[in-house]
């Protein structure tokens, strides 16, 4: 109940006739502002009516309130000592939002008492944004906060269960109580499961009414996991594993993660109608035969007929082997779709770790990290591949010179990244002298394993140097191999001249060939990708469908941009496989 402290106005009130006259009668004014109430329920507050005198005073009514002003149930006038106030408890019960007025009249003896009393009825309310989804990229999961807020001055409220969403959409943190002025972000997670547009109201049931939210979402042609979770092994042999891929669908991934020792190794593979895939490296046209405790395969890993995903769509079906033998294995299967079976263009989304050695205070705005990284947009953009969104993150100082024996850890740190993406490691210092060493060719899509990432020694180099290292080493992640050894073994892109390891000869007239993925990057101002090339890059699963940006800029307007630095002698970079 509130009590109201009230502001005194006393005037003087003259009677008798003649020239004589009476003594006179005081006449007391207060005026009560309670200003803004709950209009969804009574408020009871308390006017003090005083008594100035010395000698004890009896209240009584002359004029009661008026609606939605009410006496306080068993209130009773009576007598009020001497010098002390008389307490007169009122109800305000509105029955709609606004601003109200009454007027009470009292009389203590002799002496007049007029209350105005004022008082608004809040016309409360619940506020929510708007959620946008954007485009999700089928197979993905996106979480953004519904905000609900409580603007009110008075009158708290209790959001309670949301109406049914549709399927694919949850929201957590209901019910939940909000003061006046409160606001909360409700966690909408949203599971891309099949390519559609959404628009809907989030309807949620408050104790001021149903409050709704518009959400809309676009699930966008892209990739869809199918998780096997930990596979048991018999002989050091999975059971044969089936997926199946649409005709629209563009590559398909096989990744697998084993803890015991060893190494995970596909094999057999086979497609529709009993296609069957050759795994072994001396047959041209065959799939890698790739063994690592983080494995992963794409198909098409190559330009090549033979390793092409059936046309027409199907199930494919797979066995995996591990060395050791491991009693399980986990793996999964990623599936990349696009409209018509045909993948022309994508977005990589980096998360960028920065040594604290190489004094970059803020990555967001450094002027040679963002030279360099818009020198490696152009690089892959030539090829329809643009870089997207970018998140920073710092790393541990023992990682500015990283060695042999740390490097595989340090790729484990990209697990605090809360979005899987591919992940790009700057320091001072590369591993045996090299420019950049990316962890596998073909990485997975995951973060966390000690092979989630790419490294490059940013230092020494300028942006367009350090740029090209970059480019060279994502295009080694996204399943590239060199287009030739320091060895002289090739790459298995049909539409990649065989150029020898270093000079010149009769089919690789220009040492290199400008190819960006050479050895030992001998392109100068060229950075050359094939179409066989980004066919395969194209279809990696870090690699989302979203129509490229014209680039701002082109590579020759960059040619000048710094001088360079030649690579070491070792080569560009230190993937061995």
């Amino acid at each position: 109940m509130r009590r109201v402290r009230t502001l005194l106005v006393v005037g003087v009130l003259f009677s008798g006739c003649g020239g004589g006259g009476s003594a006179p009668a005081l006449a007391i004014e207060q005026h009560e502002n309670l200003g803004i109430l709950r209009a969804d329920v009574p408020t009871e507050f308390t006017v003090l009516v005083p008594n100035p005198l010395a000698t004890e005073a009896t209240v009584s009514e002359t004029l009661p309130p008026g609606p939605p002003f009410l006496y306080a149930p068993g209130l009773a006038f009576g007598d009020v000592a001497a010098n002390d106030s008389f307490e007169v408890r009122l109800v305000f019960t509105p029955t709609a939002a606004g601003t109200f007025t009454t007027e009470i009249d009292l009389r203590s003896d002799t002496r007049d008492v007029h209350v105005t009393v004022e008082a608004t009825a809040e016309d409360a309310r619940v506020e929510a944004d708007a959620v946008d989804f954007g485009e999700v990229v089928e197979g993905d999961e996106s979480m953004l906060p519904v905000t609900v807020r409580n603007p009110n001055a008075a009158t708290p409220f209790d959001p309670g269960a949301a109406d049914p969403l549709p399927a694919g959409f949850s929201i957590a943190g209901l019910p939940r109580a909000l003061a006046p002025g409160e606001s909360v972000s409700l966690p909408l997670t949203y599971v891309a499961s099949a390519v559609a547009a959404h628009d809907f109201h989030l309807r949620i049931a408050t104790s001021l009414g149903a409050v709704d939210v518009h959400v809309t979402a676009t699930t966008t042609w892209g990739r869809a996991y199918t998780d096997f979770g930990n596979v048991a092994l018999q002989g050091g042999l999975t059971p044969w594993l089936e997926i199946d891929v649409p005709a629209e669908g563009v590559s398909l991934t096989i990744e697998a993660l084993v803890q015991a020792a060893g190494h995970v190794a596909l094999a057999a593979f086979e497609g529709p109608a009993g296609y069957v895939y050759t795994i072994d490296h001396a047959v041209p046209g065959s799939l890698p035969w790739t063994a690592s405790n983080v494995f992963a395969l794409m198909v098409p890993s190559s330009d090549r007929t033979p390793v092409q995903l059936v046309e027409g769509g199907g199930t494919y079906r797979f066995r995996l082997s591990h060395n050791t033998p491991a009693p399980t294995i986990s793996v999964r299967a990623i599936v990349q779709t696009r409209p018509g079976g045909v993948v022309a263009a994508g977005v990589l989304d980096l998360n960028v770790f920065v040594a604290p050695g190489l004094g970059v205070a803020d990555p967001a705005s450094d002027t040679k990290l963002q030279a360099m990284l818009a020198f490696t947009d152009l690089i892959l953009g030539e090829q329809g591949l643009r870089l997207g969104k970018v998140s920073y993150f710092p790393i541990d100082a023992i990682y500015d010179e990283v060695t042999y024996v740390e490097y595989e850890d340090l790729y484990k740190v990209s697990a605090v990244a809360p979005d899987t993406r591919l992940n790009v490691f700057f320091v001072r210092e590369v591993p045996g002298g090299y420019a950049g060493i990316a962890g596998q060719v073909g990485g997975p899509a995951r973060n966390g394993t000690r092979a989630s990432g790419v490294m490059v020694d940013f230092d020494p180099f300028g942006p367009k140097e350090a740029g090209r290292t970059l480019a060279h080493e994502i295009g080694h992640y996204l399943g590239l191999t060199h287009t030739v050894e320091a060895f002289g073994g090739h790459d298995q892109i049909d539409d990649t001249l065989e150029c020898p390891a270093s000079g010149t000869d009769s089919v690789c007239t220009e040492e290199g060939a400008g190819y960006l993925m050479h050895w030992l990057y001998l392109g100068g101002d060229r950075y050359v990708i094939t179409d066989g090339q980004a066919r395969v890059i194209l279809g990696h699963p870090l690699v989302r469908p979203s129509p490229p940006a014209a680039p701002s800029a082109s590579l020759a307007a960059l040619s000048s941009w710094d001088p360079g630095v030649a690579p070491p002698s070792g080569g560009l970079c230190g993937t061995s496989r």
